[in-house]
């Protein structure tokens, strides 16, 4: 059991803050756009329901410390402009990054700089030596954010779903910690 205070981070100009019941409608918006869940491999979600159970999803994982996901605030605004975090993975000292983020704030910086905030986060953290990210050949914004972060690209490995009737490529990333690289 996880007995630690959720992590705020804060940015120059974002509040990465614990996502909770209050966000329902915002993290409702964003996962059941088709245009940002085509970027992340996943059916949008159809009620709140769903969304409900993301949430809960998001908190068991802290809980055991499996993970962590904040949701994306300008200060002082109670909208949630979209996720980002990671979960522990089966190999040792590995995390997988996500995010996710409301198109009407698509290319303006958020994400590069919440990314950026993360990350300082998982270098301060014992035991993390790699971070893993994934995203599809025709998602260059998500590209550009790993890119801009300092990951770089590993594999490029085929998706057997068809979406618009074509194969996607997903490409994979990856970065290793300042704690790994000596």
């Amino acid at each position: 059991m996880n007995n630690v205070t959720f992590p705020t981070l804060r940015s120059p100009r974002l509040s990465l803050i614990e996502i909770n019941s209050q966000h329902l409608d915002d993290l409702f918006e964003i996962l059941s756009d088709p245009m940002v869940r085509r970027y992340i491999d996943a059916t949008p979600h159809r009620t709140t329901v769903e969304t409900m159970r993301k949430i809960l999803f998001y908190k068991r994982i802290f809980i055991k410390i499996r993970g962590i996901q904040w949701g994306i605030t300008l200060h002082n605004s109670a909208e949630l402009l979209g996720s980002i975090g990671y979960t522990k993975q089966p190999e040792k000292n590995v995390i997988k990054l996500s995010f996710d983020l409301k198109q009407k704030h698509w290319n303006k910086g958020i994400m590069t700089e919440a990314l950026e905030c993360v990350m300082t986060y998982v270098a301060a953290k014992k035991g993390i030596h790699k971070v893993t990210a994934y995203a599809f050949s025709d998602n260059l914004a998500s590209q550009k954010v790993l890119l801009k972060n300092g990951f770089t690209p590993q594999d490029e490995l085929p998706n057997e779903l068809l979406l618009d009737n074509q194969v996607r490529i997903l490409l994979s990333f990856s970065l290793k910690t300042a704690q790994n690289a000596l």
